[in-house]
């Protein structure tokens, strides 16, 4: 994946998306008690949506991670084979203030590429409904056929250092990189960057914010 040219001013994320595209197993994942704070996705490896989502057993989807997810936990998403993770995800977990829930990709090496969320529906890559004290960082989020990320009645929300890849040609009712609803508040997008394939010149908006606009410059004005 190329680096994309940062976005002018500020994107926002939390957000909404109906049902899960693709799995690597049946039934409701459980998080291991045990666990340092960290759960593990990774498709790359020998992996299951049933298992403890540690290190050596990880989840096969990001959704197996976030339907578990406890106040304090990571979940680090990795793709060694840069094959991009093709789901819509949904969080309705939340953590607290002093213990946040974080989505972070894996660390990106030289010459390495960003761990990547693509729906193949129409709906959001990743919806953040309902939900409080979340932060995600460091996840490539495409925006094809709908919104990339899309944020609904959820407050202290951080959306930070993402990239929003897009192909040159979009499909049929292609949405923006993030909304944010008028039901949220609290939303900070910081150092993202907006695809390749998006023209200097474009006026197309990155951020659609549905509610009061003095919230919107306040979210802006945090990062």
């Amino acid at each position: 994946m190329h680096r994309p040219r940062p976005a002018v001013g500020v994107s926002v994320a939390v957000l909404i998306v109906a049902g899960v595209m693709s799995g690597g197993g049946t039934g409701r994942a459980s998080a291991d008690p045990g666990s340092a704070g960290t759960l593990y996705v990774n498709h790359d490896v020998a992996c299951s949506d049933t298992g403890a989502g540690t290190q050596s057993a990880p989840f096969c989807t990001v959704q197996a991670a976030a339907d578990v997810v406890e106040p304090g936990q990571t979940v680090r998403i990795e793709a060694l084979d840069d094959q991009t993770y093709s789901e819509s995800v949904t969080l309705t977990r939340s953590g607290t203030k002093d213990a946040p829930i974080t989505f972070t990709g894996a660390p990106i090496s030289v010459g390495g590429s960003w761990s990547e969320l693509d729906s193949s529906g129409a709906g959001p890559a990743l919806t953040l409904k309902a939900v409080h004290d979340v932060r995600v960082e460091y996840l490539g989020v495409w925006y094809r056929g709908g919104d990339g990320v899309a944020v609904t009645g959820s407050q202290s929300v951080d959306l930070d250092r993402l990239s929003f890849p897009r192909p040159a040609v979009r499909g049929p009712g292609a949405g923006t990189a993030v909304t944010v609803d008028g039901a949220s508040s609290d939303v900070t997008v910081s150092r993202n960057w907006i695809g390749d394939f998006v023209p200097p010149e474009s006026d197309e908006p990155h951020v659609v914010y549905g509610g009061d606009p003095a919230a919107v410059i306040a979210a802006l004005e945090r990062v």
